[in-house]
């Protein structure tokens, strides 16, 4: 194991020590590295690479890094002082894409695959021509990139998504403290047909991966999204999705599509009010559905794919400013969806806080439960608590001790009140120009939805 440093003022001449670095990051990308080994690129650098940086694998104990490093006097330092190193895509050119070429790459600037305990932190990730950070697995082969770590990298306008883990079963992955702004830049010049997210775990069946504290905002697609099966017979996800910030996404803050095992709690998720440079009116409507939802689960409709949802969990999130708050829909006539749990979410000043599907009238529904949900639409917004009810809705829904602005004809259930809004923020909810603290959901003393709830513990 050996660590290898890059500077801007370095040669490629030299032997990569931290006090005769390299200059380049295309001397990294032609090294021949072992594995275990690390590379550190120092703070306040530029680097430009002319292709995508490959990973090389470490182990339980000794991690391949990619990360950052400053100097402290005469010592090295792994970590970030001032800016962190950017590794820079020059212009969205660098992977290949239709923008600058006649293919698609699909690779990340800082590619994994098949490399198994592989740490990349303390980097900004800048205008990458395909994904910012993407790690790969092969289901066929039998293969994945396994205990993976992403943290506290930034990456800004990335053509697609800003981090991909894909094809990447029982991965054990973290992505965590990061920041992801600007993904999906190419479908927003019209070079993308579709669109990712600016997180996205897809096609990993039993993937197990943790995405926690990021801060994902401005994305032209989603937020961050967990879709797809990953090889015929195994649904996609299992996935934690937790404490993280999601703030004016064009499409869903999170999104789960044909996955199962998910469990999505404590999230902060927020639309932007129209006076936001670069915000998407919760409101309007274009040629692609409404913009912004807030977390939605859905099964799109893919030919030869599974067509169920199960073992989902959402719980404890904080939701206001979007076209729709959550629900759940499907693109199909037919399918399964089971054990599908919405509990202790509250919902604030959202076009329609909660929704359901018209479709989902001839499904097989088994355990799908809203339960201490709040849903309040203050005087200041055009919001309302449920949208389209359907009268099947209280036969396959269970609905119990949610609080309302006023209480559903077809959603209503047991032990509901009318909440009284007894909130530490009261107006403005549709007009936010920048993220707000979980503490503006707060109930204040005295609120008739404390203790309210049922005990959800057994």
């Amino acid at each position: 194991m050996a660590n290898y440093y890059v500077s801007a003022d370095g040669s490629d001449s030299n032997p990569g020590t931290a006090t005769l670095p390299w200059r380049t990051a295309n001397k990294v990308r032609s090294f021949s590295f072992s594995t275990s080994d690390c590379v550190y690129f120092r703070c306040g650098d530029t680097f430009y690479p002319s292709g995508i940086i490959s990973a090389w694998g470490g182990t339980s104990g000794s991690p391949n890094v990619i990360g950052a490093y400053y100097m402290d006097g005469g010592s090295v330092v792994h970590g970030v002082d001032g800016n962190r190193p950017i590794i820079s895509g020059n212009n969205y050119q660098v992977p290949e894409n239709k923008l600058h070429g006649d293919r698609e790459s699909y690779r990340g600037l800082i590619h994994v695959r098949s490399k198994d305990y592989v740490h990349i932190k303390n980097l900004h990730i800048l205008e990458s021509g395909y994904y910012g950070i993407r790690v790969v697995g092969n289901l066929d082969a039998g293969t994945n990139s396994a205990h993976f770590l992403i943290k506290n990298v930034k990456t800004e306008g990335s053509y697609s998504d800003g981090i991909q883990s894909v094809y990447n079963a029982n991965n054990y992955g973290f992505i965590e403290d990061c920041e992801v702004l600007g993904a999906q830049y190419g479908w927003h010049v019209g070079a993308r047909s579709g669109w990712g997210g600016g997180i996205g775990t897809v096609s990993s069946p039993y993937s197990n991966i943790t995405i926690r504290r990021n801060y994902i905002h401005h994305s032209w697609g989603e937020g961050i999204l967990t879709i797809r099966p990953g090889q015929s017979g195994f649904n996609g996800g299992y996935a934690t999705i937790e404490d993280n910030i999601v703030w004016n996404n064009r499409r869903v803050d999170i999104y789960i599509d044909r996955t199962e095992g998910n469990i999505l709690r404590r999230n902060l998720l927020l639309g932007a009010g129209a006076g936001v440079v670069g915000s998407y009116s919760s409101t309007s409507r274009d040629g692609r559905g409404w913009n912004q939802f807030g977390i939605w689960i859905n099964l799109e409709q893919r030919a030869g794919d599974m067509l169920s949802i199960s073992n989902n969990s959402v719980y404890n999130n904080l939701i206001s400013g979007h076209y729709a708050g959550m629900g759940i829909s499907s693109e199909y006539d037919e399918g399964i969806i089971e054990n599908v749990f919405f509990y202790n979410n509250t919902l604030i000043g959202n076009r329609v806080n909660i929704t359901v599907g018209s479709r989902l009238s001839g499904y097989t529904m088994t355990n799908v439960e809203f339960k201490n949900n709040i849903s309040y639409c203050p005087q200041d917004t055009i919001s309302q608590d449920t949208g389209t009810q359907q009268s099947w809705w209280a036969s396959k829904i269970a609905w119990y001790n949610n609080a309302w602005t006023t209480a559903p004809t077809h959603a209503s259930g047991a032990n509901d009140i009318v909440f009284d809004g007894n909130l530490a923020k009261t107006t403005g909810w549709q007009d936010l120009v920048a993220p707000i603290s979980a503490n503006n959901f707060k109930l204040l003393e005295g609120s008739n939805a404390r203790n309210a709830g049922m005990d959800l513990s057994t």
